[in-house]
């Protein structure tokens, strides 16, 4: 459609072609590992407890540091983890929220089909998106995960059980912003803050619009690709 601004056009062609938004090889979704530790266990051949659903993370330089942190957590807890390595794509969150219904179940049927042939029962995801999906949107496509955890609820509970603590101290103040679909969609709220809070040196200061009355940063739901006209 004409009307369809051509960086949107260029995304959508992206995820059916390649299964992810910039159009780059699936290989790319495996590199942020070598940075690990430890190798991360490929959940294809190993069959592990839990999934590590990486989604967009892995291409965003900015975001690696947090799948890095976050693998090398749930390693130092004994958590029973894998990668999909580079079989991974999209869960089609994005396509959904611009009304491409077709490219959704298009990439939500490869995922299922991967997840079936694997027996994927247990999820964790960096992606508040990613987890709406697959918590809201996949059991409409006749498949549900046994288990969904966003990250922080996984790693707020092993702080707790002491599987985990705080390495170093650090004396700065933090604050939190409420994701729109972690926290007024799911009420998924507390753990995050649990886990700043356990941080030895750090004063939490709330953001005046939290929880329920937190704002919408702007970018959900594909609006990071689209660059309103003249604002």
């Amino acid at each position: 459609n004409a009307a369809v601004p051509p960086k949107i056009s260029e995304v959508l062609n992206n995820l059916s072609t390649f299964g992810n938004p910039w159009g780059l090889p699936l290989t790319a979704k495996v590199r942020w590992e070598k940075e690990c530790k430890s190798p991360i266990p490929d959940y294809t051949k190993s069959r592990n407890e839990y999934l590590l659903f990486v989604g967009d993370a892995a291409f965003i330089d900015e975001c690696k540091s947090i799948l890095k942190s976050v693998a090398e957590l749930l390693q130092a807890a004994g958590i029973d983890f894998g990668t999909l390595k580079d079989k991974e794509i999209d869960s089609g969150n994005t396509a959904r929220e611009w009304g491409e219904y077709g490219l959704f179940e298009e990439l939500s049927m490869k995922n299922i089909k991967l997840f079936k042939e694997y027996g994927v029962k247990k999820v964790i995801t960096i992606s508040p998106h990613d987890y709406h999906t697959f918590a809201v949107n996949y059991p409409q496509m006749g498949f549900e995960f046994e288990e969904i955890y966003h990250h922080t609820q996984i790693l707020s509970d092993l702080l707790k059980s002491g599987k985990i603590s705080p390495a170093k101290n650090v004396a700065k103040t933090i604050t939190y912003h409420d994701p729109c679909y972690l926290g007024r969609y799911h009420h998924v709220f507390e753990h995050p803050r649990e886990i700043i809070n356990a941080i030895p040196g750090v004063r939490f200061v709330e953001m005046k619009q939290n929880r329920f009355d937190s704002f919408c940063c702007g970018g959900g739901g594909g609006r990071m690709w689209y660059d309103v006209p003249d604002e």
